[in-house]
């Protein structure tokens, strides 16, 4: 019999006879593997293949065409470009055959009798029982066989007649209509349809409310679309590479089933998104090998320990150390095969579940449920060869284990080494820094390509522009690397760290005193538990504090019209006659119920249409000194929500956020000024405004203690050029009341201040505070009242919801919960093994007659100190990690969810800390003189 099924035999036995044990390092491998199959299968969903890739473009057509400009005889597409056409230019730059804007129709360029589908996407003004509303519309044959797979009848029927549509389920619920039932369209044409199908339009989410017209409907009409706007489908031509050069030529594109196959897919469907996976795979396997090393590590050593006196029989028969070695790397092959296939299994039981939760109905969020094997098997085994190296230290130490010593029951204490810190601290610096360098350079590839940087001559930019993908994974790569030597930098200084604690908690009572003692002591078990729960802990606060600077992120750079859940009514729709107050007042009521609303006059704003106006326009002035500096003279200032210049923040001063019908400038009271903030202004606030003053709601506009008002042309809100001088200005005294984000209101001017300075004013519209979050049905109906009351079908309330985070906020809250799981999971296995391992010392204390509340502290403490060390170091990199991603990034926030890391450290310690004082004051029965023999 060999050597390698002796050891197979005697570690199968050995397993099966320390289950305990087994079941333990099971469980420590199967969890972490779980969430790697689950990763793999979502991003694999993710993945499209080929065929999917040209059904999300064609459906089961052969190819599309669409006109992108007038006829070149030298305009060629690049690959599946479809929006552009490279002509020859002169030497100047300048195409030597400009667009003229005659078209050519793509029916001339087909073969007589070629079957064409005609698809545009549009708009309508649909009537509702709540009034008019506005919903997305395709025209075209949208329910041919022919785009299967595109779109896709879900219940019903085809449209047989020029009077049939199908609709989305999203659309029918709004419109509160049902299969059979006429949908009537008031603009672009006034016609009524019977509505035959519900239609998924894999395009868009499931959640998108749009009909689907035949073709035709609205020839005739100014809505009518034009060659540019209808994508000319073949289900019968397929348009090779060499035949699309003719296409070009006439100013059409071409995407095929043959250009894929010329070219290979399209690398916005593949290489992009395969560099991402490999980077976010690469990452999540090696935090995988980290946390199973850790844990299996010391749940093998344990094992080992436990085993000694067999291990040493073993060796007394004349085993040799090659046989021992290989003992124990059987053991941890076949707990490592045994995990991997429950991981593996209810890893595709939770991916699944997750991909049936989080689709949106769009192909480009989940191409297909793609269960590969061959990436399972891969899984598989990853976590053969993970238990296998976890096994590999208490391998060696096994095989050179003392046997006299064995046999006799002896053990020689560990001194921990003094140098190990040193050099960990070491370690958690290179970390560091390797972290927040690749984070740096990572942030300054994104930028270039945010920016668009045209790279100069030099041979640097140029190579660094042509590897730029390859460098960005690189950097991704190297920052997963920092983060992780910084949490094994932290494992070597985890022993002085736990004799620190044991110092500080042991004045706090018998029980901590004797945890701590106990941890400091049994390093070697304490550090594998800490090591496992800091890098648990590391995912879930680097997953909250993602999270938590994504919202930051979006709220900074919303550019917001009014507060979040405001309204804003304008005066006048139209060329209706404007409202007044008390019948909008009516409409807000019969609309959205109990709201605050102010109606109020302002400053007159030029209309969007018309830059050559005249005629001047009031508004603030910028002070000078509070400009925001332009880079380039021939161009207006950059503005960002995180530019160096703190003047330069700001949307709304730096006209960013103009908008033609919310007033800039407000004349009104106290309590305008608080509906348009949505709370209770500052008490200088409502006494500058009865004074006769003004209120700025941006510091910016205030230069001691004054505000500026001019007069501009409308050019000047057109192209926003803060530097025109301002005609006849005046100044108010002003105080600045900061609102809850940017607004486009400057300022709030008393009626007195307004007519001292002779500023002509108008009424501009209303603002409205709901009492609670309204909601489309809401909305819809309120936009219903304002149309019946001014008998315009345009007539809309202006409502800003706020930036939205949607599913992937919902992604990042998910996985925020499978981590904290995930933290629960190895904070119980890992005080089970240190409980496991420390059973003597609990049968001391029964041999001495200790009292059962002396027992649960001293397990309560062991919790304690473990698990609230382990998310200590895990919060402190998972911030690290986050800031190295956000914090050196120019285009997003980092901002540290401090109630959410609190919740999660105290929350996980006090539950383990529970559960062990439940179950650590039990008598144990072998507690006699042998225990302290």
């Amino acid at each position: 019999m060999s050597a390698a099924s002796v050891a197979f035999k005697l570690a199968r036995r050995g397993t099966t006879l320390s289950l305990r044990h087994a079941v333990l390092i099971v469980l420590i491998v199967a969890l972490p593997v779980a969430g790697l199959s689950a990763f793999v299968l979502r991003f694999q969903s993710q993945l499209p293949t080929v065929h999917e890739s040209i059904v999300s473009r064609l459906g089961q057509t052969q190819s599309v065409l669409t006109v992108v400009r007038s006829p070149d005889p030298t305009a060629r597409q690049y690959q599946f470009d479809l929006l552009d056409l490279n002509g020859a230019t002169d030497d100047k730059g300048n195409l030597l055959h400009p667009d003229t804007g005659k078209l050519i129709d793509p029916h001339t360029l087909l073969p007589p009798g070629t079957r064409v589908l005609g698809i545009a996407d549009s708009t309508a003004r649909v009537q509702s029982s709540a009034g008019q509303l506005s919903l997305p519309v395709t025209l075209g044959p949208t329910s041919d066989r022919s785009f299967h797979g595109l779109f896709d009848l879900t219940a019903g029927r085809a449209p047989r007649t020029a009077q049939e549509i199908t609709a989305t389920q999203a659309a029918l619920d709004r419109l509160g209509v049902r299969l059979g039932d006429s949908v009537d369209l008031t603009q672009p044409v006034n016609r009524s349809f019977t509505v035959v199908g519900v239609l998924a339009d894999h395009r868009q989410p499931s959640s998108r409310a749009a009909l689907y017209l035949p073709t035709g409907s609205y020839d005739g009409t100014t809505a009518q679309p034009s060659l540019r706007d209808e994508r000319f489908f073949l289900p019968d031509v397929d348009v090779s590479w060499a035949q699309s050069a003719r296409f070009n030529h006439a100013g059409v594109t071409v995407w095929s089933r043959a250009l894929v196959a010329h070219f290979g897919p399209p690398d916005s469907d593949w290489t992009l998104n395969a560099g991402i996976y490999l980077m976010e795979f690469g990452f999540a396997a090696a935090l995988v090998a980290f946390i199973i090393a850790l844990l299996a590590g010391s749940a093998f050593s344990i094992g080992a320990r436990s085993r000694q006196r067999a291990l040493a029989v073993v060796a007394a028969t004349g085993a040799s150390r090659r046989l021992l070695f290989a003992l124990m790397l059987c053991t941890g092959a076949i707990v490592g095969a045994v995990a991997g296939a429950i991981g593996v299994g209810l890893g595709i039981a939770a991916g699944s579940a997750w991909l049936a939760l989080t689709a949106d109905g769009t192909i480009r969020h989940y191409a297909g449920y793609h269960l590969v094997w061959w990436a399972h098997a891969a899984v598989l085994g990853y976590a053969v060869l993970a238990g296998m190296i976890a096994a590999a230290v208490p391998a060696i130490g096994a095989s050179r284990a003392d046997t006299v010593a064995a046999l006799r029951g002896t053990r020689k204490p560990l001194k921990p080494s003094r140098r190990r810190p040193v050099v960990g601290a070491i370690i958690v610096a290179a970390g560091v820094a390797l972290s927040l360098v690749c984070g740096l350079f990572n942030a300054y590839l994104l930028t270039l390509q945010s920016e668009a940087v045209t790279f100069g001559p030099g041979a640097h930019q140029s190579w660094v522009a042509q590897h730029q993908t390859r460098l960005s994974q690189l950097g991704g790569y190297s920052l997963a690397a920092g983060i992780i030597i910084t949490q094994l930098g932290l494992l070597l200084c985890a022993s002085v760290i736990v004799r620190w604690t044991a110092r500080l908690v042991g004045r706090l009572g018998v029980g901590a005193r004797l945890a701590g003692r106990d941890l400091a002591r049994n390093h070697t078990r304490t550090v594998p538990a800490l090591g496992a729960i800091m890098a648990t802990s590391f995912i879930a606060i680097f997953a909250a504090t993602l999270f938590a600077s994504q919202s930051a992120t979006d709220t900074a750079s919303w550019q917001y019209s009014v507060e979040p859940g405001q309204l804003f009514i304008p005066a006048q729709f139209g060329q209706s006659a404007s409202p007044s107050a008390s019948e909008v007042r009516g409409a807000v009521a019969d609309g959205i119920g109990a709201a605050r609303v102010a109606t109020v006059s302002g400053a007159s704003l030029p209309p969007e249409t018309s830059p050559s106006d005249t005629a001047r326009y009031a508004d603030v002035v910028i002070p000078p000194s509070q400009r925001c500096p332009a880079t380039n003279p021939d161009q207006p200032p950059t503005v960002s929500f995180k530019a160096n210049d703190p003047r330069c923040r700001d949307w709304s001063v730096n006209g960013v956020n103009w908008n033609a019908e919310v007033p800039r400038i407000v004349v009104g009271d106290a309590a305008d000024l608080t509906t348009i903030l949505g709370r209770t202004p500052s008490v200088a606030a409502t006494r500058t405004l009865e004074a006769g003053g003004a209120v700025v709601l941006h510091r910016q506009l205030l230069h001691d203690e004054t505000l500026t008002i001019g007069y501009f042309d409308a050019q000047h809100f057109s192209g926003f050029d803060p530097t025109s001088p301002a005609q006849d200005p005046a100044t108010v005294d002003a105080v600045y009341q900061p609102a809850g984000h940017d607004l486009a209101v400057m300022a709030v001017v008393a009626p007195a201040a307004a007519a001292r300075i002779g500023l002509p004013t108008q009424p501009m519209g209303t603002f409205v505070q709901p009492k609670h979050r309204i909601d489309q049905t809401e909305l819809d109906a309120l936009n219903g009242s304002l149309q019946r009351l001014t008998g315009e079908a345009e007539a809309s309330a202006q409502y800003d919801s706020g930036p939205q985070s949607g599913a992937a906020r919902l992604e990042v809250w998910s996985a925020l919960a499978a981590s904290a799981f995930l933290a629960l999971s190895a904070a119980g296995v890992a005080l089970a093994l240190a409980r496991s391992d420390g059973r003597r010392d609990v049968e001391v204390l029964d041999a001495i007659g200790a009292a059962p509340r002396v027992r649960r502290r001293f397990a309560a403490w062991q919790a304690v100190m473990i698990t609230g060390i382990g998310m200590l170091l895990g919060a402190l990199t998972g911030t690290i990690g986050a800031f190295a991603i956000d914090g050196t990034s120019r285009t997003s926030l980092f901002v540290m969810p401090w109630g959410e890391t609190a919740l999660a450290i105290v929350g996980t310690t006090l539950v383990i800390a529970a559960i062990s004082w439940l179950t650590g004051g039990r008598p144990r029965s072998r507690a006699t003189r042998s225990a302290i023999a």
